[in-house]
Protein backbone atom coordinates (compact mmCIF):
# COMPACT_ATOMS: atom_id res chain seq x y z
CA UNK A 1 0.00 0.00 0.00
CA UNK A 2 1.30 3.84 -0.29
CA UNK A 3 2.81 5.39 2.04
CA UNK A 4 4.99 8.42 2.84
CA UNK A 5 8.18 7.25 1.95
CA UNK A 6 6.80 5.12 -1.10
CA UNK A 7 3.83 6.20 -2.99
CA UNK A 8 3.02 2.92 -5.12
CA UNK A 9 1.03 0.44 -4.48
CA UNK A 10 0.04 -3.04 -5.94
CA UNK A 11 -2.86 -2.26 -8.56
CA UNK A 12 -4.73 -5.80 -8.29
CA UNK A 13 -5.50 -5.24 -4.43
CA UNK A 14 -8.91 -3.27 -3.97
CA UNK A 15 -9.20 -3.62 -0.08
CA UNK A 16 -6.11 -3.83 2.42
CA UNK A 17 -6.67 -4.65 6.39
CA UNK A 18 -3.43 -4.31 8.55
CA UNK A 19 -3.59 -5.32 12.01
CA UNK A 20 -7.98 -5.11 11.92
CA UNK A 21 -10.52 -6.73 13.80
CA UNK A 22 -13.28 -8.95 13.47
CA UNK A 23 -15.60 -6.41 12.57
CA UNK A 24 -13.54 -5.42 9.51
CA UNK A 25 -12.80 -9.17 7.89
CA UNK A 26 -17.19 -10.04 8.67
CA UNK A 27 -17.25 -6.49 6.78
CA UNK A 28 -15.13 -7.93 3.81
CA UNK A 29 -17.08 -10.96 3.80
CA UNK A 30 -20.06 -8.68 3.50
CA UNK A 31 -19.30 -7.33 0.80
CA UNK A 32 -17.62 -10.12 -1.18
CA UNK A 33 -21.43 -11.81 -0.61
CA UNK A 34 -22.94 -8.37 -2.11
CA UNK A 35 -20.79 -9.28 -5.33
CA UNK A 36 -21.95 -12.93 -5.73
CA UNK A 37 -25.36 -11.61 -5.67
CA UNK A 38 -24.80 -8.73 -7.86
CA UNK A 39 -22.76 -11.31 -10.89
CA UNK A 40 -25.72 -13.96 -10.20
CA UNK A 41 -27.79 -11.42 -11.46
CA UNK A 42 -25.89 -10.91 -14.35
CA UNK A 43 -25.83 -14.07 -15.17
CA UNK A 44 -29.76 -14.16 -16.08
CA UNK A 45 -29.72 -10.67 -17.32
CA UNK A 46 -26.87 -12.66 -19.67
CA UNK A 47 -28.44 -15.82 -20.05
CA UNK A 48 -25.81 -17.50 -19.32
CA UNK A 49 -24.25 -20.26 -16.20
CA UNK A 50 -20.59 -20.01 -15.81
CA UNK A 51 -18.32 -17.03 -15.32
CA UNK A 52 -15.97 -17.63 -18.47
CA UNK A 53 -19.46 -17.31 -20.09
CA UNK A 54 -20.63 -14.26 -18.62
CA UNK A 55 -16.49 -12.85 -19.24
CA UNK A 56 -17.56 -12.88 -23.04
CA UNK A 57 -20.10 -10.79 -22.27
CA UNK A 58 -18.34 -8.25 -19.87
CA UNK A 59 -15.03 -7.87 -18.73
CA UNK A 60 -15.09 -8.75 -15.07
CA UNK A 61 -11.57 -9.73 -12.73
CA UNK A 62 -11.16 -12.75 -10.37
CA UNK A 63 -11.77 -11.85 -7.24
CA UNK A 64 -9.31 -13.28 -4.35
CA UNK A 65 -9.68 -12.92 -0.78
CA UNK A 66 -6.99 -13.23 1.82
CA UNK A 67 -8.04 -14.10 4.83
CA UNK A 68 -4.85 -14.47 7.80
CA UNK A 69 -5.58 -15.78 11.12
CA UNK A 70 -9.05 -16.54 9.83
CA UNK A 71 -10.06 -18.49 13.00
CA UNK A 72 -10.22 -15.04 14.58
CA UNK A 73 -13.66 -14.71 12.70
CA UNK A 74 -14.91 -17.87 14.51
CA UNK A 75 -13.69 -17.35 17.48
CA UNK A 76 -16.77 -16.68 20.28
CA UNK A 77 -20.46 -17.66 19.88
CA UNK A 78 -22.01 -14.31 19.33
CA UNK A 79 -23.84 -12.50 16.15
CA UNK A 80 -21.10 -11.38 14.59
CA UNK A 81 -19.44 -15.06 14.99
CA UNK A 82 -22.98 -16.82 13.51
CA UNK A 83 -22.66 -13.87 10.30
CA UNK A 84 -18.79 -14.77 9.64
CA UNK A 85 -19.81 -18.46 9.52
CA UNK A 86 -23.05 -17.77 7.57
CA UNK A 87 -20.86 -15.89 5.21
CA UNK A 88 -17.93 -18.36 4.38
CA UNK A 89 -20.18 -21.41 3.92
CA UNK A 90 -22.31 -19.06 1.69
CA UNK A 91 -18.61 -17.83 -0.41
CA UNK A 92 -17.01 -21.59 -0.07
CA UNK A 93 -19.88 -23.08 -1.35
CA UNK A 94 -20.76 -20.80 -4.13
CA UNK A 95 -18.16 -17.95 -4.59
CA UNK A 96 -16.22 -19.99 -6.85
CA UNK A 97 -18.97 -20.48 -9.78
CA UNK A 98 -18.76 -16.46 -9.81
CA UNK A 99 -15.48 -16.19 -9.55
CA UNK A 100 -14.60 -15.13 -6.43
CA UNK A 101 -11.92 -17.50 -4.43
CA UNK A 102 -11.31 -17.51 -0.67
CA UNK A 103 -7.46 -18.55 0.95
CA UNK A 104 -7.60 -18.74 4.61
CA UNK A 105 -4.24 -19.11 6.69
CA UNK A 106 -3.30 -19.48 9.96
CA UNK A 107 -0.27 -20.00 12.21
CA UNK A 108 -1.93 -22.83 14.59
CA UNK A 109 -3.94 -25.73 14.33
CA UNK A 110 -6.74 -23.51 16.17
CA UNK A 111 -7.27 -22.45 12.70
CA UNK A 112 -8.41 -26.12 11.50
CA UNK A 113 -10.08 -26.78 14.27
CA UNK A 114 -12.20 -23.50 14.49
CA UNK A 115 -13.40 -24.48 10.69
CA UNK A 116 -14.56 -28.27 12.04
CA UNK A 117 -15.90 -26.83 15.35
CA UNK A 118 -18.20 -24.62 13.59
CA UNK A 119 -19.26 -26.47 10.15
CA UNK A 120 -18.15 -29.50 8.72
CA UNK A 121 -19.15 -28.31 5.47
CA UNK A 122 -16.84 -25.50 5.24
CA UNK A 123 -13.50 -27.37 5.23
CA UNK A 124 -14.63 -29.69 2.88
CA UNK A 125 -15.26 -27.25 0.39
CA UNK A 126 -11.44 -25.92 0.69
CA UNK A 127 -9.71 -28.81 -1.62
CA UNK A 128 -6.07 -27.58 -2.38
CA UNK A 129 -4.28 -27.73 1.11
CA UNK A 130 -0.95 -26.46 2.13
CA UNK A 131 1.09 -27.40 4.97
CA UNK A 132 4.18 -25.35 6.41
CA UNK A 133 6.43 -26.87 8.94
CA UNK A 134 4.70 -27.63 11.92
CA UNK A 135 1.31 -27.20 9.97
CA UNK A 136 0.32 -31.30 9.19
CA UNK A 137 -3.10 -30.21 10.73
CA UNK A 138 -4.58 -29.05 7.92
CA UNK A 139 -4.20 -32.55 6.16
CA UNK A 140 -6.08 -35.31 6.98
CA UNK A 141 -5.15 -37.13 10.26
CA UNK A 142 -4.20 -40.36 8.24
CA UNK A 143 -1.81 -38.34 6.31
CA UNK A 144 1.75 -38.01 7.58
CA UNK A 145 3.66 -36.32 5.13
CA UNK A 146 4.22 -32.84 6.80
CA UNK A 147 5.79 -34.47 9.11
CA UNK A 148 9.30 -33.79 9.46
CA UNK A 149 9.13 -30.86 6.95
CA UNK A 150 12.73 -28.74 6.74
CA UNK A 151 12.24 -25.12 6.70
CA UNK A 152 11.43 -23.61 3.36
CA UNK A 153 9.10 -26.43 2.16
CA UNK A 154 5.65 -27.04 2.38
CA UNK A 155 3.25 -30.26 1.11
CA UNK A 156 0.97 -29.13 -1.14
CA UNK A 157 -2.38 -31.50 -1.47
CA UNK A 158 -4.69 -30.86 -3.98
CA UNK A 159 -7.51 -33.78 -2.78
CA UNK A 160 -8.45 -31.96 0.37
CA UNK A 161 -5.39 -33.50 2.31
CA UNK A 162 -6.10 -36.97 1.52
CA UNK A 163 -3.00 -39.18 1.74
CA UNK A 164 -2.66 -42.49 0.17
CA UNK A 165 -0.16 -45.84 0.47
CA UNK A 166 3.34 -45.21 2.67
CA UNK A 167 5.76 -44.50 0.12
CA UNK A 168 2.77 -44.82 -2.71
CA UNK A 169 3.26 -41.98 -5.56
CA UNK A 170 0.35 -39.32 -5.16
CA UNK A 171 -0.79 -37.43 -8.08
CA UNK A 172 -2.73 -34.93 -5.94
CA UNK A 173 0.28 -34.18 -3.65
CA UNK A 174 3.37 -33.04 -3.84
CA UNK A 175 6.93 -31.18 -1.77
CA UNK A 176 8.05 -28.18 -2.66
CA UNK A 177 10.58 -25.14 -1.80
CA UNK A 178 9.63 -21.75 -1.14
CA UNK A 179 12.16 -18.70 -1.35
CA UNK A 180 12.35 -16.71 1.80
CA UNK A 181 10.75 -13.41 1.03
CA UNK A 182 12.23 -11.17 2.73
CA UNK A 183 16.14 -12.51 1.77
CA UNK A 184 16.50 -9.65 -0.83
CA UNK A 185 13.92 -7.20 -0.53
CA UNK A 186 15.29 -5.15 -3.49
CA UNK A 187 14.01 -7.74 -5.91
CA UNK A 188 10.55 -7.50 -4.46
CA UNK A 189 10.50 -3.93 -4.31
CA UNK A 190 11.58 -3.54 -8.14
CA UNK A 191 9.04 -5.89 -9.58
CA UNK A 192 6.72 -3.87 -7.06
CA UNK A 193 7.27 -0.55 -8.66
CA UNK A 194 7.36 -3.00 -12.23
CA UNK A 195 3.61 -4.11 -11.73
CA UNK A 196 2.79 -0.25 -10.31
CA UNK A 197 4.29 1.25 -13.62
CA UNK A 198 2.01 -1.46 -15.42
CA UNK A 199 -1.23 -0.44 -13.71
CA UNK A 200 -3.86 0.47 -15.72
CA UNK A 201 -5.11 3.93 -16.69
CA UNK A 202 -7.04 5.83 -13.78
CA UNK A 203 -6.01 3.40 -11.26
CA UNK A 204 -6.60 4.28 -7.64
CA UNK A 205 -4.72 2.99 -4.81
CA UNK A 206 -6.62 0.18 -2.59
CA UNK A 207 -8.93 0.95 0.69
CA UNK A 208 -6.78 0.90 3.47
CA UNK A 209 -8.07 -0.11 6.64
CA UNK A 210 -5.45 -0.28 9.55
CA UNK A 211 -6.62 -1.40 13.14
CA UNK A 212 -4.42 0.70 14.82
CA UNK A 213 -4.40 4.35 13.17
CA UNK A 214 -6.59 7.17 14.53
CA UNK A 215 -9.41 8.65 12.29
CA UNK A 216 -9.56 12.65 12.29
CA UNK A 217 -12.78 15.07 11.62
CA UNK A 218 -10.80 17.16 9.03
CA UNK A 219 -10.14 14.05 7.27
CA UNK A 220 -13.62 12.81 6.66
CA UNK A 221 -15.53 13.34 3.19
CA UNK A 222 -18.61 13.51 4.58
CA UNK A 223 -17.17 16.32 6.90
CA UNK A 224 -15.68 18.37 3.59
CA UNK A 225 -18.21 18.01 2.08
CA UNK A 226 -20.37 19.77 4.44
CA UNK A 227 -18.05 22.74 4.74
CA UNK A 228 -18.67 22.92 0.90
CA UNK A 229 -21.98 23.60 1.41
CA UNK A 230 -23.09 20.52 -0.25
CA UNK A 231 -26.80 20.45 1.12
CA UNK A 232 -27.69 17.64 3.53
CA UNK A 233 -29.77 16.79 7.09
CA UNK A 234 -27.64 17.81 9.89
CA UNK A 235 -25.92 15.39 11.59
CA UNK A 236 -23.46 14.86 14.17
CA UNK A 237 -19.83 12.89 12.86
CA UNK A 238 -18.69 10.66 15.13
CA UNK A 239 -16.15 8.47 13.56
CA UNK A 240 -15.92 6.08 10.74
CA UNK A 241 -17.72 3.04 10.09
CA UNK A 242 -15.60 0.04 10.10
CA UNK A 243 -16.24 -1.38 6.73
CA UNK A 244 -14.68 -1.10 3.61
CA UNK A 245 -14.92 2.32 2.82
CA UNK A 246 -14.31 3.72 5.78
CA UNK A 247 -18.17 4.91 6.04
CA UNK A 248 -18.70 7.91 8.29
CA UNK A 249 -20.19 7.48 11.22
CA UNK A 250 -23.20 9.84 11.64
CA UNK A 251 -26.29 10.88 13.83
CA UNK A 252 -28.57 12.09 12.27
CA UNK A 253 -30.73 15.57 13.98
CA UNK A 254 -33.90 16.57 12.86
CA UNK A 255 -37.68 17.71 15.32
CA UNK A 256 -38.40 13.89 16.45
CA UNK A 257 -38.43 13.67 20.45
CA UNK A 258 -35.10 12.01 21.44
CA UNK A 259 -33.00 13.56 18.97
CA UNK A 260 -29.87 13.84 21.33
CA UNK A 261 -26.94 12.43 21.48
CA UNK A 262 -25.11 11.04 24.52
CA UNK A 263 -21.57 9.96 24.88
CA UNK A 264 -20.99 7.14 27.63
CA UNK A 265 -18.13 6.37 29.43
CA UNK A 266 -15.07 7.57 31.44
CA UNK A 267 -12.12 7.42 28.83
CA UNK A 268 -11.21 11.23 27.85
CA UNK A 269 -12.09 10.27 24.14
CA UNK A 270 -15.27 11.60 25.06
CA UNK A 271 -14.49 15.13 25.19
CA UNK A 272 -12.89 14.56 21.68
CA UNK A 273 -16.05 12.81 19.96
CA UNK A 274 -18.41 15.71 21.69
CA UNK A 275 -16.01 18.40 19.77
CA UNK A 276 -15.92 16.52 16.11
CA UNK A 277 -19.95 15.68 16.96
CA UNK A 278 -20.20 20.34 17.54
CA UNK A 279 -17.94 20.99 14.69
CA UNK A 280 -20.01 19.23 12.01
CA UNK A 281 -23.04 19.85 13.07
CA UNK A 282 -21.90 23.45 12.63
CA UNK A 283 -20.72 23.02 8.73
CA UNK A 284 -23.88 21.24 8.07
CA UNK A 285 -25.80 24.66 8.59
CA UNK A 286 -25.58 28.25 6.62
CA UNK A 287 -22.90 30.48 8.23
CA UNK A 288 -24.85 31.69 11.34
CA UNK A 289 -27.54 30.13 11.02
CA UNK A 290 -27.92 28.39 14.08
CA UNK A 291 -26.41 28.83 18.10
CA UNK A 292 -24.27 26.64 20.35
CA UNK A 293 -24.20 26.47 23.89
CA UNK A 294 -20.99 25.42 25.25
CA UNK A 295 -20.17 24.18 29.21
CA UNK A 296 -17.62 22.51 30.44
CA UNK A 297 -18.05 20.84 33.96
CA UNK A 298 -14.48 18.74 34.25
CA UNK A 299 -11.27 19.43 33.74
CA UNK A 300 -10.71 16.96 30.99
CA UNK A 301 -13.00 19.13 28.54
CA UNK A 302 -11.69 22.63 29.60
CA UNK A 303 -9.37 23.34 26.74
CA UNK A 304 -11.42 21.49 24.07
CA UNK A 305 -14.65 23.39 24.60
CA UNK A 306 -12.61 26.51 25.01
CA UNK A 307 -11.16 26.03 21.53
CA UNK A 308 -14.21 24.41 20.29
CA UNK A 309 -16.19 27.84 21.28
CA UNK A 310 -13.66 30.16 19.70
CA UNK A 311 -14.09 27.63 16.54
CA UNK A 312 -17.61 27.40 16.55
CA UNK A 313 -17.45 31.62 16.77
CA UNK A 314 -16.35 31.26 13.15
CA UNK A 315 -19.13 30.62 11.70
CA UNK A 316 -22.40 29.94 13.86
CA UNK A 317 -23.06 32.12 17.46
CA UNK A 318 -21.57 30.10 20.29
CA UNK A 319 -21.51 31.09 23.80
CA UNK A 320 -19.19 29.17 26.58
CA UNK A 321 -21.54 29.50 29.89
CA UNK A 322 -20.87 27.95 33.32
CA UNK A 323 -22.92 25.05 35.02
CA UNK A 324 -24.95 27.51 36.82
CA UNK A 325 -26.31 29.28 33.72
CA UNK A 326 -27.25 25.82 31.98
CA UNK A 327 -30.83 25.61 33.45
CA UNK A 328 -31.15 29.27 32.23
CA UNK A 329 -30.29 27.34 28.14
CA UNK A 330 -32.82 25.06 28.40
CA UNK A 331 -35.06 27.13 26.72
CA UNK A 332 -33.56 28.18 24.06
CA UNK A 333 -33.13 27.40 20.63
CA UNK A 334 -29.91 26.05 20.24
CA UNK A 335 -27.22 22.82 20.66
CA UNK A 336 -26.50 22.58 24.08
CA UNK A 337 -23.05 21.06 24.06
CA UNK A 338 -21.89 19.81 27.99
CA UNK A 339 -18.95 17.91 28.60
CA UNK A 340 -18.62 16.25 31.63
CA UNK A 341 -22.83 16.52 32.51
CA UNK A 342 -22.34 13.78 35.14
CA UNK A 343 -20.45 16.13 37.59
CA UNK A 344 -22.98 18.43 37.59
CA UNK A 345 -24.89 19.16 40.85
CA UNK A 346 -27.55 17.64 42.03
CA UNK A 347 -29.98 20.36 41.54
CA UNK A 348 -28.22 22.69 39.34
CA UNK A 349 -30.31 20.90 36.45
CA UNK A 350 -33.81 20.03 37.38
CA UNK A 351 -35.18 16.37 36.52
CA UNK A 352 -38.00 17.58 35.41
CA UNK A 353 -36.95 20.46 32.73
CA UNK A 354 -34.25 17.73 32.03
CA UNK A 355 -36.60 15.32 30.73
CA UNK A 356 -38.85 17.51 29.67
CA UNK A 357 -36.06 19.10 27.46
CA UNK A 358 -35.19 15.26 26.03
CA UNK A 359 -38.72 14.86 25.34
CA UNK A 360 -40.15 17.98 23.66
CA UNK A 361 -36.78 20.15 22.82
CA UNK A 362 -36.07 18.80 19.08
CA UNK A 363 -39.61 20.33 18.33
CA UNK A 364 -38.03 23.68 19.52
CA UNK A 365 -34.79 22.99 18.09
CA UNK A 366 -32.89 22.17 20.84
CA UNK A 367 -30.40 19.24 20.76
CA UNK A 368 -28.99 18.01 23.76
CA UNK A 369 -25.28 16.56 22.97
CA UNK A 370 -23.50 15.87 26.06
CA UNK A 371 -20.62 12.82 27.23
CA UNK A 372 -20.99 11.26 30.82
CA UNK A 373 -18.26 10.11 32.48
CA UNK A 374 -20.39 7.67 34.68
CA UNK A 375 -23.29 5.32 33.32
CA UNK A 376 -25.37 5.22 36.56
CA UNK A 377 -25.85 9.36 36.85
CA UNK A 378 -26.85 9.49 33.14
CA UNK A 379 -29.84 6.79 33.53
CA UNK A 380 -30.69 8.23 37.06
CA UNK A 381 -31.03 11.73 35.46
CA UNK A 382 -32.65 10.95 31.88
CA UNK A 383 -35.14 8.70 33.74
CA UNK A 384 -33.80 4.80 33.45
CA UNK A 385 -35.35 2.34 31.19
CA UNK A 386 -38.39 4.03 31.53
CA UNK A 387 -36.94 6.82 28.90
CA UNK A 388 -34.70 4.82 26.82
CA UNK A 389 -36.34 6.66 23.77
CA UNK A 390 -35.70 10.22 24.89
CA UNK A 391 -31.81 9.74 24.08
CA UNK A 392 -31.29 8.15 20.72
CA UNK A 393 -28.22 8.52 20.01
CA UNK A 394 -25.43 6.71 22.25
CA UNK A 395 -21.82 6.55 21.89
CA UNK A 396 -20.12 3.76 23.99
CA UNK A 397 -16.32 4.10 25.24
CA UNK A 398 -15.15 2.07 27.83
CA UNK A 399 -18.42 1.07 29.24
CA UNK A 400 -18.21 -3.48 29.58
CA UNK A 401 -20.73 -5.18 27.27
CA UNK A 402 -22.81 -6.35 29.95
CA UNK A 403 -23.58 -2.55 31.08
CA UNK A 404 -24.27 -1.72 27.66
CA UNK A 405 -26.93 -4.63 27.08
CA UNK A 406 -28.79 -3.53 30.36
CA UNK A 407 -29.02 -0.33 29.58
CA UNK A 408 -30.15 -0.53 25.76
CA UNK A 409 -32.18 -3.21 26.99
CA UNK A 410 -30.74 -5.94 24.06
CA UNK A 411 -28.09 -8.52 23.98
CA UNK A 412 -24.66 -6.49 22.67
CA UNK A 413 -21.74 -7.97 21.07
CA UNK A 414 -19.32 -5.88 22.45
CA UNK A 415 -16.00 -5.72 24.06
CA UNK A 416 -14.67 -2.43 25.01
CA UNK A 417 -11.16 -1.35 23.49
CA UNK A 418 -8.78 0.90 22.70
CA UNK A 419 -9.41 3.00 19.49
CA UNK A 420 -13.01 1.61 19.06
CA UNK A 421 -16.34 3.06 19.53
CA UNK A 422 -19.96 1.68 20.17
CA UNK A 423 -22.41 3.71 18.22
CA UNK A 424 -26.54 2.99 18.95
CA UNK A 425 -29.51 4.86 17.50
CA UNK A 426 -32.69 3.54 19.13
CA UNK A 427 -35.02 4.88 16.54
CA UNK A 428 -33.09 3.40 14.11
CA UNK A 429 -32.68 0.37 16.08
CA UNK A 430 -28.54 -0.06 14.57
CA UNK A 431 -26.19 -0.62 16.91
CA UNK A 432 -22.07 -0.16 15.18
CA UNK A 433 -18.62 -0.30 16.24
CA UNK A 434 -16.46 2.35 14.77
CA UNK A 435 -13.38 4.29 15.17
CA UNK A 436 -14.26 7.21 16.56
CA UNK A 437 -12.87 10.92 15.88
CA UNK A 438 -9.84 12.08 17.85
CA UNK A 439 -8.60 15.35 17.88
CA UNK A 440 -4.78 16.10 16.66
CA UNK A 441 -4.01 17.26 19.93
CA UNK A 442 -4.55 13.63 21.20
CA UNK A 443 -1.37 12.53 19.80
CA UNK A 444 0.64 15.31 20.42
Amino acid sequence: MPSERDQTWLPHARAVGVESDREYGVAVLRELDAEMTRRSVAYKKAGVTRFADLREHRSLPRIICVIDEFQVLLAGSGPLTTEAVSLLESLARKGRSYGIHLILASQTALGVEALYDKRDSIFGQFPVRVALPGGGDVLEPTNDSAAGLPLGTAVVNTAGGLGGPRGATRGHERTVRFPDPHADRSALTALRHKIWEARPARSKPPSVFAGYAHQYLDDDPTYLAARGKTPSRPAALVGRIIDVPLSTAAFPLDASPGRHLAILGPSALGADILDAAARSLAAHHQPKSVRFVVASLVADGDQVAESLTTHLNETQTAELVEAGKLAKMLDESAYLVVFGMDAISRGALPTDRLRDLLREGPGRGVHLLSWWRGLRRFTEEVGGSAAREDVAGMVFLNVPGSDVSLLLGQQVDWQPRPNRALLHDRHADRTTVIVPFVRPEHDA
